[in-house]
Parts: C-alpha cells; structure tokens; sequence
C-alpha cells in the first residue's frame, strides 16, 4: 500500500500488510497503525543491537537484561539528539551515531582496553 510520506513532500511510504484495504481507507489504516509499527520496528533494533544471547531459562535473567538493554537503547536515541542538538548542521534522517559503534564506544567506557 503506498500512502503519503510524512517525512518528505511529493514522497510516498510503502507499508505491507496481509490485511485487504481499500484506496480510500489507506491513509486511516496507516494512521491507526503506524505508531504500532514504531514501536514494532524499535523492539527490533533492540534485539538486533542491545539484547545479549541469553542461554538462561530463568525469566528474572531475561529480564534483567531486556531491561538493560532497553536502558541502552534509550541512551543512545537520546545520545544521538543530543549530539543533533549540539551540531549545527542539517545530518539526514538516520541516526548521526550508528548503534553498533554506540555499542563499542559503550563497551569502551566500561571496560577500558590496555
């Protein structure tokens, strides 16, 4: 389904859907959705980046570092407008710091190398 991008004028986003949605219900559809499929596409980049393998069954060990590891993704969406904040200059619509250096730069900090 290709609706009207929000970000960009004259742009169209593209979302895939399994559900049947008329042309003239499109833009109600993704409107009610869309904060779902943030949040969705957040707790991807959460388990991609910022969840350890666990081995553990032990759910109090799960959470634990789900919780971590949603801390971090906090800090470095915040560490990420902060630094937009500071530069004065125009730094596109992906993240100026991406997470895996975030992440390196995070494992530095707490276990500094030799």
């Amino acid at each position: 389904m290709y609706v009207p991008s929000t970000k960009k004028e004259g742009a169209y986003a593209v979302f895939t859907t399994n559900r049947d949605v008329p042309v003239e219900q499109a833009q109600g559809f993704v409107g009610q959705y869309e904060q779902r499929w943030e949040i969705e596409n957040e707790y991807k980049t959460i388990k991609k980046h910022f969840l350890p393998a666990v081995g553990s069954m032990d759910y109090r060990i799960r959470f634990l570092y789900f919780v971590i590891g949603v801390v971090m993704y906090n800090v470095w969406r915040l560490t990420n407008l902060l630094f937009r904040e500071a530069v004065d200059v125009h730094l596109g619509e992906r993240p100026p710091i991406p997470a895996g250096e975030f992440i390196e730069i995070l494992a530095f900090c707490i276990v500094p190398g030799d």
